[in-house]
């Protein structure tokens, strides 16, 4: 297996690409071939005229893809600020493997009805080692068709993307396949042989901070219209000081909610407030009990830089990349740029893209997810000794040196989140249980459990910031 990553900007056009491509494919008769391609400009336009030059070009070549939020490949900074005709293609090339794509228009099918199409033709054949999955309009969930596909196959990861738009208030997304354009569909390849291995990597790097709340009215659409029973945008404008305005998603990217789904922790990014409701990139079941996250850029990074040195052993042949673009705005472009570097030292040809959430259903894996970034190693055949070393990140190793300000701040303010909370936990211990003979005490302190962490946080806070 080999893959091939190219980016499509002014200094090599689609034309020198798939020359490229076609000399590849050439050197490499009998084999099976698979383009990832992703946009960045979100116009439709401009796919089609990709795909009109592709079909030619490449007839019987399996070509899929779906459009990003922004642009995300090492080295293209300005592609932030210029859109136009900027794409990332990624060539994958099997010597043994197989592959089972479809596109859906949810538009006439639901998720379900697509999953239940897509497992026929599947077929139950058993050398299935992974499904990738993308989807486009961001009310569009598609559990339903993982969940639909997990049934018949439990132990095969699916993983992927939604795709992005330039502007998160205008939903322009798309995903395409066999020379169709999805603005409302369902993207699906399996990647078949027995002689394929693929192994998934997780990477969150946010933390909970302070009080927890509860999700009090949500609906299907990621919409949540209460956090405990008031207004969602209250408790953004108490906590962060942020307010219903244009710039409400450069105002909270920074600061995710996290919550337990299927035993892990996962995101959820506000996107835009509208009448004082939160609309998300995924919905939020009401009861959920999640709490504000933050990060520092060093946990962001260490995490990945974990997952892409464990993946040396693996010995990829080919990575795919899915990752939150909330991380690049966190991290600014070249640390995040950075993040990617980690995983290009374990393979060179890397492919990276991002969108509104990220897909990985599997034992390491949560569902849907947002924030995250989501690895994906290929190969065919037994791992071969690798010559590879790991990967070593000066900047994130202690050294003895004069700590920034708010770096001291920030960890004045981790430890005594960690002692407040062990402190409230053995209140509420001592609360509920009689003190000589530990029987439960029905003078309960569940009820004061938040209001007292609440309270003694913002105290904290203002001490601190003030």
């Amino acid at each position: 297996m080999k893959q091939y990553t190219y980016v499509i900007n002014d200094d090599i056009s689609l034309e020198d690409v798939a020359r490229q491509i076609s000399d590849k494919i050439h050197r490499n008769p009998h084999i099976t071939s698979v383009l990832q391609v992703i946009e960045s400009s979100g116009t439709e336009e401009i796919i089609r005229y990709g795909y009109e030059k592709a079909s030619k070009w490449f007839p019987d070549m399996i070509i899929y893809g779906m459009t990003s939020q922004r642009a995300i490949v090492d080295g293209m900074h300005d592609v932030t600020i210029d859109y136009n005709g900027k794409g990332v293609c990624s060539l994958l090339l099997f010597e043994n493997s197989t592959v089972v794509a479809k596109g859906y228009d949810c538009h006439i099918q639901t998720p379900l009805e697509c999953g239940q199409d897509y497992l026929n033709l599947l077929n139950k054949r058993k050398d299935i080692k992974g499904i990738l999955l993308m989807s486009s309009d961001i009310t569009l969930f598609s559990e339903d068709f993982a969940r639909t596909i997990l049934e018949e196959y439990p132990d095969v990861p699916i993983f992927g993307a939604m795709a992005g738009t330039r502007d998160i208030t205008n939903d322009r997304s798309m995903v395409y396949f066999d020379k169709e354009i999805y603005n409302k569909g369902i993207v699906a390849v399996a990647f078949c042989g027995d002689d394929l291995h693929i192994e998934a990597k997780k990477s969150l790097g946010w933390r909970p901070l302070g009080k927890e709340f509860v999700i009090t009215k949500s609906s299907n659409d990621g919409l949540v219209q209460e956090i405990d029973d008031k207004p969602a945008i209250d408790v953004y404008k108490e906590y962060l000081g942020v307010s219903e305005n244009r710039f409400f998603y450069d105002n909270t990217a920074a600061f995710p909610i996290l919550f337990l789904q299927n035993d892990e922790l996962v995101g959820r990014v506000a996107l835009y407030c509208s009448d004082g409701a939160i609309k998300y990139t995924m919905p939020i079941p009401e009861g959920t009990k999640a709490s504000f996250a933050y990060a520092r850029k060093k946990y962001l990074l260490s995490e990945s830089l974990q997952n892409a040195n464990d993946l040396i052993s693996f010995n990829p042949q080919a990575i795919l990349i899915y990752s939150c673009v909330t991380r690049r705005n966190f991290m600014g472009d070249l640390l995040a740029d950075r993040e990617f570097l980690y995983y290009k030292n374990v393979c060179s040809n890397s492919a990276f893209t991002g969108g509104y959430g990220e897909f990985l259903f599997s034992d390491k894996g949560a569902g849907l997810l947002n924030g995250s970034l989501i690895a994906i190693g290929f190969r065919e055949g037994d791992a071969t000794l690798s010559y590879i070393e790991p990967y070593v990140d000066e900047d994130l190793i202690q050294n003895e040196e004069l700590l920034p300000l708010m770096e001291r701040m920030i960890n004045l303010l981790e430890k005594t989140t960690d002692d407040l909370r062990e402190n409230v936990l053995q209140l509420y211990h001592s609360a509920n249980h009689d003190e000589l003979t530990g029987i439960y005490n029905r003078a309960s302190f569940n009820y004061y459990y938040n209001e007292i962490f609440e309270k003694i946080m913002v105290l904290y806070l203002q001490d601190s910031f003030l």
